[in-house]
């Protein structure tokens, strides 16, 4: 008798072991399927598609068109004619981000603040991009979308012909994009066209 309640002894220990390792692993499941921390090599998800962007491979593209500013420096006004400040890497100080306007950055507070950024994007551009694209193509709409700001990406004519799957008028409508308080900007003309053909990559 002593050795039957060993045995069930023994099988529940195993029961609620192999319990414990199941729930450990539909938690990090789970865990998984969402947009990680930024951190230097891990990867965003795609964009409309299976295909995964590291953080390093937006990076790159992102820090080669913003360059680095470790002060506050003017970039362009709004429609109310209100000048704008950017800092880092192309990152736009917000009203309540005065600090920026005195502060000093090294590169590496500047790449913190640029991924936290790009994960706001991504997570963005995912609610309003319905149709798949290639890698080359979400590199190129999120540069556009890091330069132009959410709210213009959103309302976009490329946004409109692209989740229409009319990708070649998408990439058309870069060039919209090459003004700097109402007047055509050479470098934003040079962006765009580089943002262009990248779309166009297959």
């Amino acid at each position: 008798m002593k050795k039957s309640s060993n045995t069930w002894n023994i099988r529940y220990q195993w029961l609620g072991g192999a319990l414990i390792v199941y729930v450990l692993f539909r938690f990090l499941k789970k865990k998984n399927q969402s947009i990680p921390t930024p951190t230097t090599g891990s990867s965003l998800l795609g964009l409309s598609t299976g295909t995964s962007l590291s953080f390093d491979e937006i990076y790159s593209l992102i820090r080669r068109e913003e360059g680095f500013n470790p002060v506050a420096v003017k970039d362009g006004k709004d429609r109310n004619g209100n000048q704008l400040y950017t800092i880092g890497i192309g990152h736009q100080i917000q009203p309540n981000e005065s600090f920026f306007m005195s502060a000093t950055l090294t590169e590496e507070q500047a790449k913190n603040l640029w991924q936290k950024d790009i994960v706001k994007i991504v997570e963005d551009m995912q609610k309003n991009i319905q149709v798949p694209i290639n890698k080359n193509q979400q590199l190129a709409l999120i540069s556009l979308r890091y330069n132009i700001g959410g709210p213009q990406f959103n309302s976009s004519s490329l946004l409109r012909v692209l989740n229409q799957k009319d990708y070649l008028g998408a990439s058309q409508k870069f060039k919209d994009w090459r003004l700097s308080e109402g007047k055509i900007n050479p470098g934003l003309v040079a962006r765009r066209e580089r943002e262009r053909v990248l779309f166009l990559k297959p």
